[in-house]
């Protein structure tokens, strides 16, 4: 599952990268959302998604392996696998989106990357999402 950095997301890359600018997430953590499939797109903010609400579930920290070249392109991906749940009751919404941010919980951090997923995901109670080590991924060409 490639990601794309939203426009907060590339504006820290390149200040960070040329200007020695900005600051650098203690943490990056994963969470999912419910959003209408292109009701979001890489100007949203945390604020602007509508996330997950049940009560198994919790934005989880994300760490990545080193680069690697893959097909031309370096590559980054999650180093370990991510369970969210077990669901506390079924999923009526769906979740579309799965999106990076610096901050465990709330709307006040940075949003910094947006995954759309191939299909709609809606576990039942007692279920869990699993995103399997490297399926979490970022190039550049």
């Amino acid at each position: 599952m490639a990601g794309n950095l939203t426009n907060t997301g590339e504006e820290l890359a390149l200040n960070m990268l040329f200007r020695n600018t900005g600051t650098k997430p203690s943490n990056i953590y994963m969470g999912l959302a419910t959003d209408t499939v292109g009701n979001i797109d890489e100007s949203t903010g945390l604020s602007g998604i509508t996330e997950v609400d049940d009560a198994g579930y919790q934005r989880l920290e994300v760490v990545f392996d080193a680069p690697v070249l893959d097909a031309g392109k370096e590559t980054i991906q999650n180093s370990a696998q991510l369970e969210f749940g077990p669901w506390d009751t079924d999923e009526d919404a769906g979740v579309t989106y799965a999106f990076l941010c610096d901050a465990s919980s709330g709307t006040t951090g940075v949003l910094l990357a947006l995954y759309e997923l191939p299909s709609m995901k809606s576990p039942l109670s007692g279920e869990s999402l699993i995103v399997t080590a490297g399926n979490l991924t970022f190039n550049i060409d």
